[in-house]
């Protein structure tokens, strides 16, 4: 069996200031287009399979000082090519026995997804304020939550780009999963709407 691995990046950012990294749709599809899936809002947290965090480390006793922090290490999205406080990439690769053939086995394709979390992580000093504390716990349990709603669309929408493959032809197939991570993207871009970029979850430090 012929083995394909293709995969697209979506950046999605939360941030001091929350700021959207829109990844590029994909060309359209000629042939029937199946709806993405948008699951509800998480309400508790819940990592989808194939979901890793990185982390990286801030150091500060102030609100001043964090946020400086954030804003000099946070990562840079492929996107927009500024820093933010956090970052959710979601990778899909899918293949087909046949790839490139037109004898190809659309219906036994196999389609994953890897999603990747990056978030802050600051140790507290023992002369930081349990205000300070108190508010930071607040905004990485947030931002977490945000990134991990992301990272549910991703995981949710697996089968949309399974049935957009089976529902084309062996020299469509490509175009049709591309296509469909574009409409993919549209909940993307709808979600961080809904919750404006994670504020109306309590993910911002200010």
């Amino acid at each position: 069996m012929a083995t394909r691995v293709l995969g697209r990046t979506y950046f999605f950012v939360s941030s001091i200031v929350l700021l959207l990294g829109a990844a590029c749709g994909g060309p359209q599809a000629t042939q029937s287009t199946p709806s993405p899936v948008a699951p509800a809002a998480a309400t508790a947290r819940r990592v989808p399979p194939g979901t890793t965090f990185v982390y990286y480390d801030i150091v500060g006793t102030t609100d001043g000082e964090l946020k400086a922090q954030l804003s000099a290490l946070g990562p840079i999205s492929q996107t927009d090519g500024r820093r933010h406080a956090a970052n959710t990439a979601a990778t899909y690769r899918w293949n087909w026995p046949g790839y490139g053939s037109a004898a190809c086995s659309l219906g036994a394709s196999r389609v994953a997804v890897e999603t990747q979390i990056t978030m802050p992580r600051w140790t507290p000093p023992p002369e930081a304020s349990r205000s300070l504390i108190e508010k930071w716990n607040r905004f990485v349990e947030a931002t977490d939550l945000h990134e991990l709603g992301h990272a549910a669309i991703a995981e949710a929408n697996v089968s949309t780009i399974t049935q957009a493959i089976a529902s084309a032809t062996c020299a469509t197939a490509d175009a049709a999963a591309t296509a469909a991570l574009s409409r993919i993207q549209d909940l993307h871009v709808q979600y961080d709407r809904d919750t404006d970029n994670g504020v109306k979850q309590g993910a911002f430090f200010r």
